[in-house]
């Protein structure tokens, strides 16, 4: 009798506790979705992303006035070759779907970043080789449903192993700068970035770049070699756009809820000097 008790506390303590758990993840997910509440209340829906249910994870989104045509970037977690998706916002239709190459002609596999246009070629940021993958807007524009397109040139990102910007995301401006974005994490070894891009203004320490290059449609890749500008960048940014003399950046990672900060770029202060990729 004694242990028949005995065992009837113990499932009741179980109960309790599952109980009590299930009120916390409530209440947790109720104080999520309050604060989620005025972006989506604010936001205004377009189209859906392209292949949500396949392989394809995205990573970046850039809009080319030309063709009046979002492109998507990203890689595919199957290892198949990375993919760009050209959309309509008009009718929210996935206008084609296209396979990205190497220079020598293999499939690129590896982990395609984020994406921007000029008035000639397309970026992908190699966030993995420290380069960004240039290709010819042209060929994308014009290849039909379901094609492979060439890289036509690499542009590097690093000298020497603390002398380099890991492409994690890019952003074009409409004063022709490419900016070239880093992600941070630090309890992530492989999601650091270099020591030396740490620096300490009055706002609290950061440990990431936003690196700017002159885009120059005369020059093979389209890229000047020479950065003419650089941002520090809080942790965890995603993506960045540039718009009106604001800088825009994302800044999300896991479940954690995702933000958007603003800044004037005419307020930025100068904080140091540094000498990237040379």
């Amino acid at each position: 009798m004694h242990s028949h008790h005995k065992g009837k506390r113990r499932l009741k303590t179980v109960l309790y506790g599952c109980l009590g758990l299930a009120v916390l993840l409530l209440a947790v997910a109720a104080g999520y979705c309050d604060m989620l509440r005025p972006f989506y209340t604010d936001a205004e829906r377009s189209f859906r992303n392209p292949d949500r249910n396949s392989a394809f994870d995205e990573q970046g989104i850039a809009y080319d006035e030309g063709s009046g045509l979002f492109l998507f970037s990203g890689y595919m977690k199957d290892h198949e070759a990375s993919p760009v998706y050209l959309v309509d916002p008009k009718s929210g239709q996935t206008v084609k779907q296209l396979s990205l190459l190497m220079e020598d002609g293999s499939a690129f596999t590896g982990h395609s970043g984020g994406i921007a246009v000029s008035h000639s070629r397309v970026f992908i940021a190699g966030s993995t080789d420290d380069c960004i993958y240039v290709y010819d807007k042209g060929d994308i524009l014009q290849a039909e449903d379901g094609a492979s397109v060439p890289c036509r040139g690499v542009f590097p990102l690093a000298t020497a192993k603390e002398d380099g910007v890991r492409a994690s995301f890019l952003a074009s401006s409409d004063d022709g700068i490419l900016y070239v974005g880093e992600f941070h994490l630090d309890w992530i070894p492989q999601l650091r970035c270099r020591r030396n891009h740490a620096f300490r203004p009055e706002t609290g320490r950061t440990n990431a770049l936003l690196v700017g290059f002159r885009m120059d449609d005369t020059l093979p890749l389209g890229l000047e070699q020479t950065p003419c500008v650089a941002y520090c960048l809080p942790n965890r940014v995603q993506g960045a756009a540039i718009l009106n003399g604001k800088l825009f950046l994302s800044r999300s990672f896991g479940a954690s809820p995702s933000r958007i900060a603003s800044y004037a770029l005419s307020a930025r202060e100068e904080t140091a000097v540094m000498t990237l990729l040379g």
